[in-house]
């Protein structure tokens, strides 16, 4: 019996289904990351932190799933990208008076 290749899904499902993934894994790392957060800083910083960490994390899943990105460049990207993120949100936060 001859090996055949499995079956691939179409590009732009692969797509959806790893972009449904990431963002997932984003929002739920927010939520909990939110709720651990919540006990030792305000409300307003621990939320900034959350939606930064989240949006972080969502890239690098996508890093991971996508592109194959090793660990090691998907936590330093993670390492680098959550810090700029949080700095910009409180940036928009200050131009905006909110």
């Amino acid at each position: 019996m001859a090996l055949t290749a499995p079956h691939e899904w179409p590009y732009s499902m692969r797509d959806a289904i790893i972009l449904i993934c990431s963002v997932t894994l984003g929002g739920v790392t927010a939520a909990l990351l939110q709720m651990q957060l919540a006990h030792t800083l305000s409300p307003a910083i621990a939320r900034d932190m959350a939606v930064a960490a989240g949006t972080a994390i969502t890239g690098a899943a996508h890093a991971r799933l996508s592109h194959g990105h090793n660990w090691i460049s998907v936590v330093a990207g993670f390492a680098v990208s959550a810090p700029i993120v949080y700095c910009v949100m409180r940036g928009i936060h200050a131009i905006l008076g909110s």
